[in-house]
Formats: structure tokens, C-alpha cells, sequence
């Protein structure tokens, strides 16, 4: 999930490149449906996300029982995966 089109352009080329199967949602309500619709290995999640920020995403995605793993970005800087889904999960 990210709001800055080019930068999720260049994220859907890379991981569609290796092979992987891509959604992109462009702000927090987009995604938040798309998180607890669909059915995800992975997802992308932007932090600064219009409408609904990237933290209240993945608390009621983990609230609706979606489990995938979330890899986070502030700001362009990498939040490590694993201490973020701890702090969700409790």
C-alpha cells in the first residue's frame, strides 16, 4: 500500500519482475479492504497513508484475523518487520 504513485509503480515492477503477484491500494481505506478481502503472503504497507494511517491498517487487519506478514516503511526508511508485527499482535 503506498499513495505515491511513482514509487508504487517502481515497487509493483520489482516484485512483479521476480515473480510475484501484485495488488496496489493508493491510501488506508483502499487498502484495509484490500487487506481483509484478498489473500496475501506479504503485504507492503506505507505508514503515512491518506484517510487512514498505516498503523490503524494493520491493527484492524490483525483485528479481522488477516495473519500475512507486513513489511513497513516510514518515511522511505525500512521499520523492521518482525518488531512491528510483535507490537500488533500483543
Amino acid at each position: 500500500m503506498e499513495d505515491e504513485p511513482r514509487l508504487a509503480e517502481m515497487v509493483r515492477l520489482g516484485l512483479t519482475a521476480e515473480g510475484f503477484v501484485v495488488e496496489v491500494g493508493t491510501d488506508g481505506v483502499d487498502g484495509l479492504w484490500r487487506g481483509t478481502e484478498g489473500e496475501f503472503d506479504v503485504i507492503v504497507l506505507d505508514i503515512l497513508l491518506p484517510k487512514l494511517n498505516g498503523y490503524d491498517v494493520l491493527r484492524r487487519m490483525r483485528e479481522r484475523g488477516v495473519d500475512a506478514g507486513v513489511d513497513a516503511d516510514r518515511q522511505g526508511r525500512r521499520v523492521r518487520p518482525g518488531r512491528c508485527l510483535r507490537s500488533w499482535r500483543g
